[in-house]
This record gives structure tokens, sequence and C-alpha cells, in this order.
């Protein structure tokens, strides 16, 4: 191509995403995920909420959730939501430090490669794919 002319690829725009929060339960290694089109406080706090029916189902007193310092998880909505759910106690990893996180090695390095190379028509299809990969989790590598 010569030097001023520039080659033009027409995408779709915007790249579709869908947005994982992923709870993982020790030392079974099982998950508790939740799947929303965006990933802000409101949905962290949703998945909270989830998290904490699942505690009341299963009658336990105690979780605690090793949380990295994305700016979602430490807004004053969220900081009242532990507050009032004292079922939770919350410790905050190092910042920058994924390699302390361990759902990063169990189960979001597996999640990528599920996903790699791959194409979807529509966010349905990606959407499905992506749960498909959880609910195959818990009965393939949970233990």
């Amino acid at each position: 191509m010569k030097k001023d002319q520039s080659f033009n690829i027409p995408t779709l725009g915007y790249t579709r995403r869908r947005n994982f929060f992923i709870t993982m339960l020790w030392p079974q290694k099982n998950i508790v995920w939740n799947c929303f089109k965006r990933r802000r406080n409101i949905e962290f706090r949703k998945h909270l909420s989830h998290l904490a029916a699942y505690a009341k189902r299963c009658k336990l007193r105690k979780l605690i959730l090793f949380i990295d310092r994305a700016s979602y998880h430490d807004t004053p909505a969220v900081r009242k939501f532990f507050r009032e759910h004292r079922v939770f106690k919350r410790i905050f990893l190092g910042k920058k430090d994924p390699n302390s996180n361990p759902v990063e090695g169990f189960v979001n390095k597996r999640f990528a490669s599920w996903m790699v190379n791959r194409s979807f028509e529509n966010e349905a299809e990606l959407e499905n794919v992506s749960k498909k990969f959880t609910r195959r989790y818990n009965s393939t590598y949970a233990t």
C-alpha cells in the first residue's frame, strides 16, 4: 500500500461482550456465577445477593470473599451492602496482582481457552456458549 493510502476494513462496530461475576467456593472449587451485559456495582450487588441466598440455602454462617481492586467492588453502595449482610467477610487482594486470585488460575484461564478463536453470530450465541462453559465447569473441573 502506498504511503498516503489507507485500507478501510468494515466492521460491525463496538464488540459486544458478556461479563461474568464468578465466585469460587473453596475447597470444593465449585463456582457460583452470574452473567450480565455490564460490569458495574449494580450487577456486582446482584451477584452478591445471589451468593447470600446460596449461603442461606446451604446454611453457611460466613463467606470470606477475596476481592480484587476493581472500581465496582468498592463503592459506597457495595460497602452498604456488606454492612447489611453480615454473612460476608471481604478481603481485598493486592493491587495489580492477578496471581493471588485463585479464580484467575482455576476458572478464567480455562474459560479463555474455551472461548479463544471463536466467532459468534450474535450476542445470544455468545451468552449461550459462555453459560455452557460455566455449567460444565462445575461438573468437570470441580472436585
